[in-house]
């Protein structure tokens, strides 16, 4: 999900995983010779122009350009805030924290991309926690995913993100720029805990905490509205919106303590060591 001030009508594509796109397509020259043969397809069928992203920030500066990209991101806070995963933290680490240590990655992949004259997306993340991708009775340990870190947030811990997400932009952001978007994670990854769509504990408050910061022409529904009503608002919606998944590898740890999953339910948790990660699914 993106989030943008009035900008040129592309339509907008984004490659999750930059190496692995390039090796389905044999190497660099055939992954440029696909793109390109997209963009003339997407023109001959009316699209217009075609705006190609990727989610892998951070990607060489001359792979980037030898595949003639538009733009570079990243999917979600896992990738660009390892306080998620230090031993320190885990289970749960604070939200100021990830808020603290995305905002830095916000200015320090900003400034790598702009130095190569290519635009950065900065990204939101609302939640991140795959223990539902786990049984209910496994100990949870700092490990192989999905037994990752995990980090929470209130309606007013993800208030106080978006703030800091658009105050970003109004500083970064040319003052008539025209394109300046920041991305979402996620609409309904429910399986990591990523969600802004209507739940029983927090009902529209995230999303309305979207509107609030960024406005909106949209009308909201009413707040008196039922949850089963919201509930089936957001299920149309997820449909335009998609879908966004993940998948690292990390090493394993211990040292047990209880602790609730973002689904309610009891769990076990142990921490050892840092983490290494890598690849997607």
């Amino acid at each position: 999900m993106a989030l943008c001030r009035s900008g040129p009508k592309c339509a907008f594509f984004s490659i999750y995983e930059l190496p692995t796109f390039v090796a389905g397509q044999g190497g660099t020259a055939g992954a440029r010779a696909a793109l390109d043969s997209f963009r003339a397809k997407a023109k001959a069928a009316g699209v217009g122009c075609l705006h190609i992203n990727t989610q892998s920030g951070s990607a060489s500066v001359a792979q980037v350009k030898a595949l003639g990209l538009d733009s570079t991101a990243n999917y979600c806070w896992y990738h660009t805030t390892p306080q998620l995963n230090a031993p320190e933290n885990f289970p749960v680490t604070p939200h100021e924290i990830m808020l603290n240590g995305s905002r830095k990655a916000w200015y320090d992949m900003t400034a790598k991309w702009k130095a190569a004259d290519l635009p950065y997306i900065p990204n939101l993340s609302v939640q991140w926690d795959s223990s539902p991708r786990t049984a209910a009775t496994d100990t949870f340990e700092l490990g192989v995913y999905p037994f990752t870190g995990t980090f929470r947030s209130t309606p007013e811990e993800w208030e106080r993100a978006l703030q800091a997400g658009k105050d970003f932009l109004d500083e970064s952001c040319a003052p008539h720029a025209t394109w300046c978007p920041i991305t979402i994670n996620a609409w309904n990854e429910w399986s990591e805990g990523a969600y802004i769509e209507p739940d029983k504990r927090y009902g529209m408050a995230k999303l309305e905490a979207i509107q609030k910061v960024f406005g909106s022409t949209v009308r909201a529904p009413s707040p008196s509205a039922s949850l089963s009503k919201r509930s089936a608002l957001g299920q149309r919606r997820s449909v335009a919106l998609g879908r966004h998944r993940l998948r690292l590898r990390r090493r394993t740890s211990t040292a047990p303590s209880q602790w609730e999953r973002s689904d309610g339910t009891p769990g076990t948790a142990s921490s050892r060591g840092p983490l290494a990660s890598s690849g997607g699914r």
